[in-house]
């Protein structure tokens, strides 16, 4: 038989381990809590001096806006609307703040050769250039287009022929699915001169699907766009949901 004496300072030792263990899990968490309450507002301070006291370089004019969130608030509804309200008061070329990131923001009406002078690093993109320079000459040169045009014209065919036949049996037409689907036809047919992708096919509705989403993610905004600070915490999950998507 077991000594209860032993039992009772084993018992007693497994106690003292699990409070011991205890008290430093909660001395860790209050140390992290520590860190986290220094170094977040030592950051959000710094980035408020920058916004505030530090001059804008280089940066067309712009509106002050808000500590912390700038113009956020102000442009939140009807974004072009608010704009353009403000281009009337700081001018077709105007630098707008959006929670710490700097937005520069070029009215239509102004040239693209004003933007290269007044902001030549931003626009500064061979990359970019060099490849719409080769789908101007290669695919999208006017000799070329006209060259595809019998192939335009039947697909623009098969979708009238697809409505009037919904028509007649008295279906429902998903307008969404036929824009895409033309839209694919278009483009697979204008590189490739033929449609990659059956119409029918688990392939094109999945893709299909995975478009929407990445769009609907797209288009949302970001927080963590606006504070970087939160990118490591992705508090919406956009970056999350994109990456699911990528992967898809």
């Amino acid at each position: 038989m077991t000594d209860p004496s032993l039992c009772k300072a084993w018992h007693r030792t497994a106690q003292a381990r699990g409070k011991t263990k205890t008290i430093l899990q909660m001395e860790l968490y209050g140390l992290l809590r520590v860190i986290s309450t220094l170094l977040l507002p030592t950051y959000v301070f710094q980035e408020i001096s920058n916004a505030l006291f530090i001059q804008k370089k280089n940066l067309p004019p712009g509106p002050n806006g808000l500590p912390l969130f700038g113009s956020l608030i102000t442009i939140r509804h009807r974004t072009h609307q608010s704009i353009a309200r403000l281009a009337r008061t700081y001018g077709p070329l105007m630098t707008i703040k959006l929670g710490f990131v700097n937005v520069v923001v070029a009215s239509c009406c102004y040239s693209r050769k004003g933007v290269r002078a007044c902001i030549p690093l931003a626009t500064d993109r061979p990359a970019v250039e060099e490849t719409a320079e080769d789908f101007n000459s290669h695919i999208f040169m006017a000799q070329k287009l006209d060259s595809l045009r019998h192939l335009r014209h039947d697909v623009v065919k098969t979708v009238v022929e697809h409505v009037v036949e919904a028509q007649e049996r008295g279906r429902a037409i998903y307008i969404g699915g036929i824009v895409f689907s033309t839209m694919k036809k278009l483009l697979s047919k204008t590189l490739f001169s033929a449609d990659m992708l059956d119409p029918a096919s688990d392939a094109t509705k999945t893709l299909q699907v995975l478009n929407a989403n990445i769009m609907v993610l797209v288009a949302k905004p970001n927080l963590a766009d606006y504070f970087p600070f939160l990118r490591p915490f992705d508090p919406q999950g956009i970056s999350r949901k994109n990456r699911v998507s990528s992967v898809a």
